[in-house]
């Protein structure tokens, strides 16, 4: 695997992370907002 592909891997796993973690900070939010 090239070098690109590895960082293109890397920013992929960023987005899932953020992705995960504003999903379940919205989540909370709604139980609060109840």
């Amino acid at each position: 695997m090239e070098a690109g592909g590895v960082q293109l891997v890397k920013t992929v796993a960023w987005y899932d992370n953020e992705y995960g973690f504003v999903t379940q900070l919205i989540r909370v939010l709604e139980k609060f907002a109840r």
